[in-house]
């Protein structure tokens, strides 16, 4: 028995690094949301806690919005802003296409990832463990940096620019990058609503009791099994040796009486 709560232990944590290795989680919904996990899949309602592969796609309607974990930890998220859509191009390492529409992310721990790139019709936005926005437009691509730096290479003109924290840029329909700008009061108001609702969204779900209460139930087992019978050979161990060591005793003190007499 105690080999088998062994056993699960190691597998399940072993499958928990498996699902999260070329995968990102569906972890907040708001609105009217869709989905479509492969490309040949149809378009059907998003779901909370679904996994999604490289070419899924996600399409977000007014006043909606779907927030993605790319780890889990929580250390790498997206938030699919409204009227938006995105494609996972590839997960590790990371590449998104924005065809239209607008996105946030936070990258805690890029070397998760190995790297986070948004791209756009116009351009592609790489992240150097940063916060940052992308928006997608028949306008162009306006890119915002909140934390850490962007780096941002135009798919159609010359250029690339690292835009630093505070900063942005514009990139037009054509792809001419246009001059680096600060962000306003309202960029920055945005991005701490943004954060404030991470931070909450880390929060809940770091606390929250795992669905998988029942392989959570035998990973606990099992370790305890283990630890148990780690602390039972040593106790044996140890009355082995204090019996050893007391017979020895005992024969050196016959030896002596024996001389005595």
């Amino acid at each position: 028995m105690k080999k088998i709560f062994g056993f699960l232990f190691v597998f399940s944590f072993l499958f928990t690094g498996l699902v999260w290795a070329q995968t990102a989680k569906i972890i907040k919904l708001e609105g009217s949301v869709q989905m479509k996990k492969t490309e040949t899949d149809s378009w059907q309602v998003a779901t909370m806690g679904t996994y999604l592969k490289k070419q899924a796609e996600i399409k977000t309607k007014a006043d909606s919005s779907c927030t993605l974990a790319f780890d889990k930890q929580l250390d790498n998220l997206i938030t699919i802003e409204q009227n938006s859509h995105l494609k996972l191009t590839r997960l590790k390492p990371a590449e998104l296409f924005l065809p239209e529409g607008r996105v946030f992310s936070i990258v805690d721990n890029l070397a998760d990832l190995g790297e986070f790139k948004v791209k756009t019709p116009v351009v592609v936005a790489g992240v150097r463990g940063t916060g940052d926005s992308v928006e997608s437009s028949e306008d162009g691509t306006i890119v915002k940096c909140f934390q850490g730096e962007i780096y941002v290479k135009s798919l159609l003109k010359s250029g690339n620019p690292i835009v630093g924290r505070g900063l942005g840029v514009n990139v037009g329909p054509s792809g001419q990058i246009g001059d680096i700008f600060n962000l306003s009061g309202d960029d920055w108001r945005i991005w701490n609503r943004f954060i404030s609702g991470i931070n909450n969204l880390r929060g809940s779900l770091h606390q929250r009791p795992s669905r998988n209460s029942g392989i959570d139930r035998l990973k606990n087992e099992g370790r305890n099994s283990i630890q148990e019978e780690f602390f039972q050979k040593r106790r044996q161990d140890e009355k082995r040796n204090s019996s050893s060591e007391s017979s020895t005793s005992d024969d050196v003190y016959d030896t002596i009486e024996r001389r005595q007499q």
